[in-house]
């Protein structure tokens, strides 16, 4: 058991390795990677877990199921499906301190990467809606999206925007001469 946070920290660096694989793959944000990097952490723990139950939870329902010694040699006899979990204990040193220390830099670096490289919806405002809305035919434009993109429209260069209704076919300076 005092292995654990190199098994730990082994899955994780193997399952943020297939979170940005796949991330590449479907061309999609990494913004998934940690949720990935901790599944793999705890796939890695798995041939674990009958230990855990059996010595540290007996008194819990289902206990003496999911504690079976049966299930742990079963899980052991086939560890490397854990990412490499039977290599691990077959080690002759005890590397649980540099299982934390990968552990906090795996996580530090998947939260840096989040933070240096954010996807292009949370950089800022789209501004191609606040153009459209100004560069639209006279007297026909898109309902107020919300109070901010009302602002933004004012503070544009074209002059202020009018606030309020504007009715097909009647023209934005109509509604400005009327005092709208």
């Amino acid at each position: 058991m005092a292995w654990t946070s190199m098994h730990f920290a082994v899955g994780m660096l193997g399952g943020g390795v297939l979170g940005v694989a796949v991330a590449a793959v479907v061309r999609r944000g990494t913004r998934w990677v940690p949720l990935a990097m901790t599944a793999g952490g705890f796939w890695a723990l798995v041939p674990d877990l009958p230990r855990l139950w059996r010595e540290d939870f007996p008194g819990l329902p289902l206990a003496s199921v999911l504690g079976d010694k049966e299930l742990e040699r079963s899980l052991h006899g086939v560890g490397d499906l854990f990412f490499l979990h039977a290599r691990l204990d077959a080690q002759p040193r005890e590397y649980a301190l540099h299982g934390l220390i990968l552990i906090l830099f795996l996580y530090n670096l998947a939260l840096m990467w989040q933070i240096l490289f954010p996807p292009k919806a949370l950089v800022g405002v789209d501004t191609r809606l606040l153009k459209a809305r100004r560069r639209g035919p006279e007297g026909h434009r898109p309902p107020v999206l919300s109070e901010h993109l009302e602002r933004e429209t004012r503070r544009g260069d074209e002059g202020p925007a009018v606030i309020g209704r504007i009715e097909p076919g009647v023209s934005a300076g109509a509604h400005e001469a009327a005092g709208d």
